[in-house]
């Protein structure tokens, strides 16, 4: 049997959520007493602090929070940390008014408490996450290979990912340099330091601006599974007029299945027609037609 060990970052986490347990109590309490602190609540400062600590602990243990990895922190990993850290001044002071119906600490404590124990947990996870994205960019920038410039079609979730991976990753085959996208209130803005320039039917002139800049695609990559046949129409001949390939990014289910991001692919005849190819049935076609002089007319 393979031994369990507790890995040196989680170890890491733990000491960190561990001090800022303690550190948020004694901050809430300052900052409500201010230098009458330590003659108010004295005391019981370090047992208080050390109980909080303990039940904090205990609660993002069974949250499972040491289980994410700080580098990839997204907004769902910061909402299981407030959740149990909520769940942690629930329980921290409703035992504090069990026991001694709080009578050594002022009733507004809880409140400030909550205020800098987000401070103090959040902080550092999204400090980490931004240094850590840093570092990764900075040695891309002297190790990657040249990458294929690629703008993407429609600002998704998939986009999103792509963009985050292409940052990260040294073998990554794309960089995206732009977005578009059919929300006028995002136009302008940028996704990942990645800016969308206008809306899809504003294309031909994104991409002519583009090709100015010295920043043109080469690919046009579309993240939005739910284009109508002649969005896919028009394109295709907008790649075809500027001599760029067209492809599609995994859906959300491939995605989810292990399909890596970058594993992109053209676009299918499916895509095009609106509907499911038809399956022809050769054996049946070749049964029709052999040893018969055949005339072809039309050019379907």
């Amino acid at each position: 049997m393979r031994k369990l060990a507790l890995p040196s970052w989680n170890l890491l986490a733990v000491t960190h959520d561990c001090v800022a347990g303690a550190a948020s109590f004694v901050l809430a309490l300052y900052l409500r007493l201010g230098d009458r602190m330590l003659p108010y609540a004295g005391d019981y400062l370090a047992q208080y602090a050390g109980l909080f600590t303990l039940i904090l602990l205990s609660v993002l243990l069974y949250a499972r929070s040491y289980r994410r990895v700080w580098r990839y922190t997204s907004l769902n990993d910061l909402l299981v940390v407030v959740r149990a850290g909520t769940l942690a001044l629930v329980i921290f002071y409703g035992l504090l008014f069990i026991s001694t119906r709080m009578d050594m600490v002022p009733r507004s404590v809880p409140f400030i408490h909550w205020l800098t124990l987000m401070l103090c947990l959040l902080a550092a996870r999204l400090v980490a996450r931004v240094l850590i994205d840093e570092a990764a960019r900075k040695r891309l920038l002297g190790r990657s290979p040249a990458r294929v410039p690629v703008l993407l079609i429609g600002a998704t979730s998939q986009a999103g990912t792509f963009i985050r991976e292409s940052e990260r990753s040294v073998d990554f085959p794309y960089v995206a340099v732009g977005l578009v996208s059919d929300n006028p209130r995002e136009h302008g803005r940028e996704i990942h330091g990645v800016r969308v320039y206008g809306g899809i039917d504003e294309l031909a002139y994104i991409l002519k601006k583009m090709a100015t800049k010295g920043r043109a695609p080469q690919r046009l990559l579309l993240t939005d599974p739910s284009f109508t046949r002649e969005q896919f129409d028009s394109l295709l001949a907008l790649a075809e007029e500027n001599h760029v390939s067209l492809a599609r990014l995994p859906s959300l289910a491939e995605l989810k299945a292990g399909r890596p991001v970058q594993d992109t692919h053209p676009v299918a005849v499916e895509d095009i027609l609106g509907r499911s190819a038809a399956v022809l049935d050769r054996d049946a076609m070749a049964q029709l037609v052999r040893n018969k002089k055949i005339l072809v007319t039309g050019a379907g």
